[in-house]
């Protein structure tokens, strides 16, 4: 942590620190099960081409698709998609998840899902929207009451999610979005109600879920969670199997969801394969993958370029600080976690960018020649 710290320069809670601490557990926590091995090699040397790729990145040019003036009327398009993709996802969740009366059955919240992919996986990309969102709020200083209304309506409907960690992700993206535009947060009463309403919804979530456990122990299991999120390398070191072991592995599998569609055999991705191999149970539950098996299972060492890849990513995501930017870095982190949540996330961001880069085609006001040549303005007919 401290050397990230030196080499990117994090601020607690923000999008970089996340990284950060998903590398650093990985280290700790597979020195720990394997020793001196090849799996603490390449999480080492991973963490170095990270690093590497992005201070390289400093060094050469930046691009930009559009200048200014361009920018601001695509940013513009883009948060206002993104705002009603938000408020329409997550009125359909209230609408067709009944919260307030049982909803926190995970048996119901997982046949939901089953019943519709398409939602599951819109649930998924879900954060990186609020992301440009907060960063228009955040930029412009101030929260309206529609804005305050869109934020209660996706705190209500994460909770529809199943999710143990609910609106957690909502509150860091608050803080990280802060970070990114250089704003020091601080402990404001909205910040401290909501991290208090965070806290009792996951301990009562949990609560639901696990009727048998005292207090302390779900804060234990919290606890368990936040320090032992690398639960893919307790499965290896209990099987007792390499990563490569598993039946998919190699570069087909390193973007299961759309290997498939190109007719590759992928039967079970490899979280509930480790699952299913260890408890015999094949229903879909599983751990991540988490970045040491993906990339060196199905990459070997050629995963390496994997962490300069996303090293440079994150330096690019901060060259030009932007909404559409500040949705890149949101979810960088899930590289380490699941690449399929990454690039899920990060085709559904481009497909709104492109969105908003055809409105402003199709409806920016047409520039004509000043008649006396005194520069340009706007086409009469146009406006």
């Amino acid at each position: 942590m401290a050397l990230g710290r030196l080499a990117i320069g994090y601020r607690i809670l923000d999008f970089k620190f996340l990284i950060c601490v998903y590398l650093s557990q990985y280290i700790a926590h597979v020195s720990l099960a394997f020793g001196l091995s090849n799996y603490l090699i390449f999480c080492v040397l991973f963490l170095t081409t990270f690093i590497f790729g992005y201070r390289g990145f400093e060094h050469l040019p930046n691009l930009v698709l559009y200048r200014t003036a361009a920018r601001d009327d695509v940013e513009r398009r883009l948060v206002l998609i993104c705002k009603v993709i938000l408020l329409t996802y997550y009125s359909w969740r209230l609408s067709s998840v009944p919260i307030w009366t049982g909803a926190f059955d995970i048996a119901a919240r997982l046949a939901l899902q089953n019943d519709s992919r398409a939602a599951f996986f819109l649930g998924i990309v879900m954060l990186p929207l609020f992301v440009a969102f907060l960063f228009d709020c955040v930029r412009k200083g101030k929260f309206g009451w529609a804005d305050w209304l869109l934020i209660i309506i996706s705190a209500l409907g994460a909770l529809t999610t199943g999710s143990k960690i609910t609106i957690v992700p909502l509150i860091l993206s608050y803080i990280g979005v802060g970070a990114y535009l250089g704003r020091r947060i601080s402990l404001s009463p909205w910040l401290v109600v909501s991290s208090a309403v965070a806290g009792a919804v996951i301990v009562f979530t949990l609560s639901n879920f696990f009727p048998m456990l005292s207090s302390g122990e779900i804060l234990d299991l919290l606890l368990y969670r936040v320090v032992a999120n690398t639960d893919n390398i307790e499965y290896l070191y209990t099987l007792d199997v390499t990563p490569d072991q598993y039946p998919f592995s190699g570069a087909v599998s390193f973007i299961p969801f759309v290997s498939k569609y190109l007719g590759a055999e992928i039967d079970f991705p490899y979280g509930v394969w480790l699952h299913g191999m260890r408890y015999a149970d094949w229903a879909g539950y599983g751990p991540n993958a988490g970045f040491l098996i993906e990339q060196y299972g199905n990459l070997g060492w050629g995963g390496l370029i994997v962490g300069l890849g996303l090293g440079t990513l994150v330096r690019w995501a901060e060259r030009v600080r932007t909404a559409f930017r500040a949705m890149i870095l949101s979810f960088a982190y899930t590289l380490l976690v699941e690449s399929t949540m990454f690039f899920m996330s990060l085709f559904f961001c481009l497909l709104i960018l492109v969105l908003a880069s055809v409105m402003h085609k199709l409806w920016r006001p047409r520039l004509v020649d000043d008649e006396l040549g005194e520069g340009i303005r706007p086409d009469a007919s146009a406006v």
